[in-house]
């Protein structure tokens, strides 16, 4: 008995003999195979007549389309000299640094009180990331003494406490007026001209809106008095307590920004003067008279 191709039959033999996609495909009505013959071979023409690719790209051939992708050297000779020269290229910034920033200043004003729960998925959130930056900040933040761990309950601010201002300022005057001497044993002009100018353009009283900034200024100028210290190890110790150290600034200078400009001046003054000795005795008695006013703060707030 013969087999008739185009039957029930016919088809299951094929399916056997050339598998299901052959099968399939002469399911389909004839017209349709037609068309899609006359399809490919329309495909197939076209693609012969398409120029080859330029230098330095590479064929990357998607749904019957022919697209190139530029490789840097491509790029460069399609825009022009000048322009090359005057674009400046973009300095990658990581986003765990950006949350470690954010989340550093936060703690350092005082946004984020001690003992505040830190969890990274909120975090995340607000800052508009993932969660991986954020806890990598979290943790550089716990290296740097500013939050504290609690296991699968996330993190905390770390406490200020008032033997944590004690310890703070007893390092701080060994430390510091080492910058002073210094300058008294070996003058460095460049270095005493610069703390001499180091606040103009503040007058009392400071603006509110130039508060935030003098702080910053507060803190570059006891910096740059300890960097004229020769001892590479002065300075990497104090380095280590900055963050701490403005934390305490914003806590013992709030509504006292008048005041400590006019401290930092006489000691600037004094050092520009080269009288030494007391330019000295001004930075103890200014730093003796924040740790006061430090503890006082925290015992009345808590």
């Amino acid at each position: 008995m013969g087999v008739s191709w185009g039957s029930r039959t016919a088809c299951r033999v094929r399916y056997t003999k050339f598998g299901a996609q052959r099968a399939r495909a002469w399911r389909r009505p004839r017209a349709v195979r037609a068309s899609g013959r006359r399809r490919d071979t329309a495909d197939r023409s076209r693609n012969e007549r398409m120029p080859a690719p330029p230098t330095g790209a590479t064929n990357t051939g998607e749904c019957g389309r022919r697209r190139f992708r530029d490789r840097p050297d491509t790029e460069a000779a399609l825009i022009g000299g000048d322009l090359m020269k005057a674009l400046v290229p973009i300095e990658p910034v990581q986003l765990g640094d950006r949350a470690f920033d954010s989340l550093r200043m936060a703690i350092i004003t005082g946004e984020l009180a001690p003992g505040e729960p830190l969890r990274d998925r909120q975090l995340a959130a607000v800052l508009g990331v993932s969660r991986t930056p954020v806890r990598e900040a979290l943790h550089r933040l716990e290296a740097a003494g500013l939050t504290a761990s609690r296991g699968r309950a996330g993190w905390v601010v770390s406490p200020f406490t008032e033997d944590d201002v004690r310890e703070l300022f007893q390092v701080r005057v060994l430390l510091e007026p080492v910058g002073v001497d210094e300058l008294a044993e070996h003058p460095d002009e460049k270095a005493i001209v610069e703390i001499e100018h180091f606040f103009d353009g503040y007058e009392r009283p400071i603006p509110a809106a130039r508060t935030s900034d003098y702080f910053l200024r507060d803190n570059a100028f006891h910096t740059r008095i300890v960097g004229c210290s020769r001892n590479k190890r002065i300075r990497d110790m104090y380095a280590v307590m900055e963050s701490h150290i403005e934390r305490g600034r914003h806590l013992a200078a709030e509504g006292r920004a008048d005041e400590t400009l006019d401290e930092h001046m006489a000691i600037a003054h004094a050092i520009a003067r080269r009288d030494f000795p007391t330019a000295r005795a001004l930075l103890v008695e200014h730093l003796r008279s924040g740790e006061q006013l430090m503890l006082e703060r925290i015992r009345n707030h808590g």
